[in-house]
Protein backbone atom coordinates (compact mmCIF):
# COMPACT_ATOMS: atom_id res chain seq x y z
CA UNK A 1 0.00 0.00 0.00
CA UNK A 2 1.36 3.41 -0.95
CA UNK A 3 1.56 6.40 1.40
CA UNK A 4 -1.35 8.18 -0.27
CA UNK A 5 -3.62 5.17 0.28
CA UNK A 6 -2.64 5.07 3.95
CA UNK A 7 -3.82 8.67 4.27
CA UNK A 8 -7.16 7.61 2.77
CA UNK A 9 -7.39 4.78 5.32
CA UNK A 10 -6.78 7.16 8.22
CA UNK A 11 -9.36 9.58 6.82
CA UNK A 12 -11.91 6.77 6.49
CA UNK A 13 -11.28 5.58 10.05
CA UNK A 14 -11.79 9.08 11.41
CA UNK A 15 -14.97 9.96 9.53
CA UNK A 16 -16.55 6.57 8.79
CA UNK A 17 -18.83 5.79 5.88
CA UNK A 18 -21.85 7.83 7.01
CA UNK A 19 -20.68 11.43 7.17
CA UNK A 20 -21.65 14.86 5.93
CA UNK A 21 -20.43 15.33 2.40
CA UNK A 22 -17.69 17.88 1.85
CA UNK A 23 -17.91 20.57 -0.81
CA UNK A 24 -15.76 19.19 -3.61
CA UNK A 25 -14.91 20.22 -7.15
CA UNK A 26 -11.81 19.78 -9.36
CA UNK A 27 -9.19 21.68 -11.34
CA UNK A 28 -10.03 22.30 -14.99
CA UNK A 29 -6.38 23.00 -15.87
CA UNK A 30 -3.01 22.31 -14.25
CA UNK A 31 -1.42 24.91 -11.96
CA UNK A 32 2.17 25.49 -10.90
CA UNK A 33 3.42 26.18 -7.39
CA UNK A 34 3.43 29.94 -8.16
CA UNK A 35 -0.03 30.37 -9.75
CA UNK A 36 -2.43 32.63 -7.84
CA UNK A 37 -5.50 31.94 -10.00
CA UNK A 38 -7.02 28.46 -9.58
CA UNK A 39 -9.32 27.31 -12.42
CA UNK A 40 -12.08 25.10 -10.99
CA UNK A 41 -15.07 23.31 -12.43
CA UNK A 42 -17.68 24.71 -10.01
CA UNK A 43 -16.88 27.96 -8.18
CA UNK A 44 -20.07 27.50 -6.18
CA UNK A 45 -18.35 24.75 -4.20
CA UNK A 46 -15.59 27.10 -2.99
CA UNK A 47 -15.88 29.82 -0.35
CA UNK A 48 -13.42 32.40 0.92
CA UNK A 49 -11.05 30.56 3.20
CA UNK A 50 -9.00 27.38 2.96
CA UNK A 51 -9.18 24.82 0.18
CA UNK A 52 -7.12 21.67 -0.24
CA UNK A 53 -5.59 20.34 -3.48
CA UNK A 54 -3.67 17.08 -3.05
CA UNK A 55 -1.61 17.74 0.12
CA UNK A 56 -1.45 21.52 -0.24
CA UNK A 57 -3.66 23.94 1.67
CA UNK A 58 -4.44 27.15 -0.23
CA UNK A 59 -6.11 30.28 1.11
CA UNK A 60 -8.72 31.71 -1.26
CA UNK A 61 -9.31 35.44 -1.14
CA UNK A 62 -12.25 35.54 -3.57
CA UNK A 63 -13.97 33.49 -6.24
CA UNK A 64 -15.36 34.32 -9.66
CA UNK A 65 -18.38 32.30 -10.75
CA UNK A 66 -18.25 33.80 -14.26
CA UNK A 67 -14.74 32.58 -15.05
CA UNK A 68 -15.12 29.67 -12.61
CA UNK A 69 -11.91 30.39 -10.77
CA UNK A 70 -10.57 31.24 -7.33
CA UNK A 71 -8.06 34.00 -6.59
CA UNK A 72 -5.28 33.42 -4.09
CA UNK A 73 -3.42 36.20 -2.22
CA UNK A 74 0.40 36.28 -2.29
CA UNK A 75 0.57 34.47 1.06
CA UNK A 76 -2.09 31.92 0.12
CA UNK A 77 -0.03 29.17 -1.51
CA UNK A 78 1.43 26.53 0.82
CA UNK A 79 -0.86 27.78 3.59
CA UNK A 80 -0.46 26.70 7.24
CA UNK A 81 2.92 25.07 6.78
CA UNK A 82 2.07 22.97 3.73
CA UNK A 83 4.21 22.98 0.61
CA UNK A 84 3.19 24.84 -2.55
CA UNK A 85 3.41 22.41 -5.46
CA UNK A 86 2.15 21.73 -8.98
CA UNK A 87 -1.24 20.09 -9.46
CA UNK A 88 -2.66 18.30 -12.49
CA UNK A 89 -5.95 19.02 -14.21
CA UNK A 90 -8.69 16.97 -12.61
CA UNK A 91 -7.12 17.12 -9.14
CA UNK A 92 -9.73 17.18 -6.37
CA UNK A 93 -10.41 20.54 -4.72
CA UNK A 94 -11.92 20.32 -1.22
CA UNK A 95 -13.44 23.38 0.43
CA UNK A 96 -12.57 23.76 4.13
CA UNK A 97 -11.21 20.20 4.59
CA UNK A 98 -12.07 18.58 7.92
CA UNK A 99 -8.76 16.75 8.24
CA UNK A 100 -5.99 18.05 5.96
CA UNK A 101 -4.00 15.32 4.24
CA UNK A 102 -0.76 17.08 5.16
CA UNK A 103 -1.70 16.69 8.84
CA UNK A 104 -2.52 13.02 8.27
CA UNK A 105 0.84 12.45 6.58
CA UNK A 106 2.72 14.12 9.43
CA UNK A 107 0.82 12.05 12.00
CA UNK A 108 1.67 8.84 10.13
CA UNK A 109 5.37 9.73 10.18
CA UNK A 110 5.20 10.71 13.86
CA UNK A 111 3.78 7.28 14.60
CA UNK A 112 6.47 5.57 12.53
CA UNK A 113 9.07 7.34 14.68
CA UNK A 114 7.30 6.48 17.91
CA UNK A 115 7.09 2.69 17.39
CA UNK A 116 10.89 2.39 17.41
CA UNK A 117 12.56 0.52 19.11
CA UNK A 118 9.53 -1.70 19.82
CA UNK A 119 9.29 -2.26 16.08
CA UNK A 120 12.30 -1.95 13.83
CA UNK A 121 13.40 -2.55 10.28
CA UNK A 122 15.34 -5.80 9.80
CA UNK A 123 18.31 -5.43 7.45
CA UNK A 124 21.36 -7.46 6.47
CA UNK A 125 24.87 -6.68 5.35
CA UNK A 126 27.76 -8.91 4.28
CA UNK A 127 31.54 -8.69 4.22
CA UNK A 128 34.38 -11.14 3.43
CA UNK A 129 36.11 -12.57 6.48
CA UNK A 130 39.75 -11.58 6.91
CA UNK A 131 41.70 -13.82 9.28
CA UNK A 132 43.97 -11.04 10.53
CA UNK A 133 41.09 -8.63 11.15
CA UNK A 134 38.99 -8.50 14.32
CA UNK A 135 36.74 -5.46 13.97
CA UNK A 136 34.18 -4.89 11.20
CA UNK A 137 32.20 -1.69 10.82
CA UNK A 138 28.44 -1.96 10.46
CA UNK A 139 26.16 0.46 8.59
CA UNK A 140 25.46 3.61 10.57
CA UNK A 141 21.73 2.84 10.72
CA UNK A 142 22.37 -0.36 12.71
CA UNK A 143 20.78 -0.14 16.16
CA UNK A 144 21.06 -3.71 17.40
CA UNK A 145 22.81 -6.78 16.09
CA UNK A 146 20.48 -9.77 15.82
CA UNK A 147 22.49 -12.62 14.26
CA UNK A 148 25.98 -13.22 12.90
CA UNK A 149 26.44 -16.03 10.34
CA UNK A 150 28.99 -17.19 7.80
CA UNK A 151 28.76 -19.33 4.67
CA UNK A 152 31.28 -22.20 4.34
CA UNK A 153 32.55 -23.20 0.92
CA UNK A 154 30.69 -25.97 -0.87
CA UNK A 155 27.51 -26.53 -2.83
CA UNK A 156 25.11 -26.42 0.15
CA UNK A 157 25.16 -22.58 0.45
CA UNK A 158 23.99 -22.95 4.05
CA UNK A 159 24.65 -20.14 6.53
CA UNK A 160 26.22 -21.27 9.80
CA UNK A 161 25.77 -19.33 13.05
CA UNK A 162 28.90 -17.82 14.57
CA UNK A 163 29.29 -18.67 18.24
CA UNK A 164 31.81 -16.02 19.26
CA UNK A 165 31.05 -12.35 18.65
CA UNK A 166 30.39 -9.15 20.50
CA UNK A 167 29.28 -5.73 19.38
CA UNK A 168 29.51 -2.21 20.74
CA UNK A 169 28.21 1.19 19.71
CA UNK A 170 30.71 4.03 20.02
CA UNK A 171 30.64 7.39 18.27
CA UNK A 172 28.00 6.24 15.75
CA UNK A 173 30.13 3.26 14.79
CA UNK A 174 29.22 -0.33 15.55
CA UNK A 175 31.97 -2.96 15.52
CA UNK A 176 31.56 -6.72 15.61
CA UNK A 177 34.31 -9.05 16.75
CA UNK A 178 34.32 -12.46 15.12
CA UNK A 179 36.12 -15.28 16.92
CA UNK A 180 35.17 -18.56 15.24
CA UNK A 181 37.33 -20.72 12.95
CA UNK A 182 36.02 -19.17 9.76
CA UNK A 183 37.53 -19.78 6.34
CA UNK A 184 39.33 -16.64 5.15
CA UNK A 185 37.56 -14.92 2.29
CA UNK A 186 34.16 -16.49 3.03
CA UNK A 187 31.18 -14.14 3.43
CA UNK A 188 29.94 -13.16 6.87
CA UNK A 189 26.32 -11.99 7.08
CA UNK A 190 25.05 -9.70 9.81
CA UNK A 191 21.34 -9.27 10.48
CA UNK A 192 20.53 -6.12 12.43
CA UNK A 193 17.67 -3.90 13.52
CA UNK A 194 17.43 -0.32 12.26
CA UNK A 195 15.18 2.70 12.75
CA UNK A 196 12.20 2.67 10.32
CA UNK A 197 12.37 5.16 7.47
CA UNK A 198 9.70 7.87 7.29
CA UNK A 199 7.54 8.26 4.20
CA UNK A 200 7.99 11.51 2.28
CA UNK A 201 6.21 10.97 -1.04
CA UNK A 202 2.62 10.03 -1.83
CA UNK A 203 3.67 7.16 -4.12
CA UNK A 204 6.14 5.53 -1.71
CA UNK A 205 5.20 2.03 -0.54
CA UNK A 206 4.75 1.29 3.16
CA UNK A 207 7.32 -1.50 2.90
CA UNK A 208 9.93 1.20 2.17
CA UNK A 209 9.82 2.03 5.89
CA UNK A 210 11.50 -1.32 6.53
CA UNK A 211 8.58 -2.45 8.68
CA UNK A 212 6.62 -5.59 7.86
CA UNK A 213 3.39 -4.98 5.97
CA UNK A 214 1.46 -6.56 8.87
CA UNK A 215 2.41 -3.53 10.97
CA UNK A 216 0.61 -1.10 8.67
CA UNK A 217 -2.52 -0.89 10.83
CA UNK A 218 -0.33 -0.17 13.88
CA UNK A 219 0.76 3.04 12.15
CA UNK A 220 -2.76 3.87 10.92
CA UNK A 221 -4.35 3.51 14.39
CA UNK A 222 -1.56 5.53 15.95
CA UNK A 223 -2.10 8.36 13.47
CA UNK A 224 -5.86 8.30 14.13
CA UNK A 225 -5.30 8.63 17.89
CA UNK A 226 -3.11 11.68 17.30
CA UNK A 227 -5.46 13.46 14.92
CA UNK A 228 -8.70 13.26 16.92
CA UNK A 229 -7.28 15.78 19.37
CA UNK A 230 -7.38 18.38 16.63
CA UNK A 231 -11.06 17.65 16.06
CA UNK A 232 -11.89 18.21 19.74
CA UNK A 233 -10.01 21.52 19.65
CA UNK A 234 -12.26 22.66 16.81
CA UNK A 235 -15.28 22.32 19.12
CA UNK A 236 -13.88 25.14 21.26
CA UNK A 237 -14.91 27.63 18.56
CA UNK A 238 -18.26 28.05 20.27
CA UNK A 239 -19.01 31.32 18.53
CA UNK A 240 -20.11 29.33 15.47
CA UNK A 241 -23.82 28.47 15.47
CA UNK A 242 -23.03 25.09 13.94
CA UNK A 243 -20.68 24.26 16.82
CA UNK A 244 -23.29 25.25 19.42
CA UNK A 245 -25.92 23.08 17.75
CA UNK A 246 -23.54 20.14 17.42
CA UNK A 247 -22.51 20.45 21.08
CA UNK A 248 -26.11 19.65 22.06
CA UNK A 249 -26.01 16.42 20.06
CA UNK A 250 -22.43 15.29 20.71
CA UNK A 251 -21.17 15.83 24.28
CA UNK A 252 -17.80 17.49 24.90
CA UNK A 253 -14.95 14.98 25.03
CA UNK A 254 -16.62 12.54 22.64
CA UNK A 255 -13.79 12.82 20.14
CA UNK A 256 -11.24 12.31 22.91
CA UNK A 257 -13.01 9.07 23.80
CA UNK A 258 -12.61 8.07 20.15
CA UNK A 259 -8.94 8.96 20.47
CA UNK A 260 -8.60 6.62 23.46
CA UNK A 261 -10.25 3.87 21.42
CA UNK A 262 -7.77 4.28 18.56
CA UNK A 263 -4.89 4.49 21.04
CA UNK A 264 -5.96 1.21 22.63
CA UNK A 265 -6.12 -0.44 19.20
CA UNK A 266 -2.66 0.97 18.44
CA UNK A 267 -1.17 -0.38 21.68
CA UNK A 268 -2.78 -3.80 21.22
CA UNK A 269 -1.53 -4.22 17.67
CA UNK A 270 1.88 -2.81 18.62
CA UNK A 271 2.27 -5.50 21.30
CA UNK A 272 1.17 -8.19 18.84
CA UNK A 273 3.61 -7.08 16.15
CA UNK A 274 6.41 -6.74 18.69
CA UNK A 275 5.84 -10.33 19.81
CA UNK A 276 5.74 -11.53 16.21
CA UNK A 277 8.98 -9.69 15.43
CA UNK A 278 10.69 -11.19 18.46
CA UNK A 279 9.47 -14.64 17.45
CA UNK A 280 10.90 -14.27 13.94
CA UNK A 281 14.17 -12.83 15.23
CA UNK A 282 14.72 -14.28 18.72
CA UNK A 283 17.69 -13.37 20.86
CA UNK A 284 20.52 -15.71 19.87
CA UNK A 285 22.80 -16.92 22.65
CA UNK A 286 26.46 -16.44 21.84
CA UNK A 287 29.83 -16.15 23.56
CA UNK A 288 31.33 -12.71 24.05
CA UNK A 289 34.70 -13.91 25.34
CA UNK A 290 37.17 -15.57 23.02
Amino acid sequence: MIFDEMKDEVYQNLLGFTRAQEQVTHLTAPITEADLVVPIADAGQVNRGVIEIDDELIYVDRKDTTSSSATVPPYGRGYLGTTASTHDAGARVINNPRTPRDTIGKSLNQTIRSVFPDLYAVKTTEFPYVAARLHYELPRDANQLLTVEWQPSGPSLVWMPIRFWRSSVTAQVVDVEVGDAIEPGRPVRLTYGARPIELDDFSVEFCDTGLDDNARDVIVYGACSRIVGYQEAARLQSEAIESQTQAQLIPPGATLNAGKYFLQLHKQRLAEEQHRLQTRHPVVLHNTRF
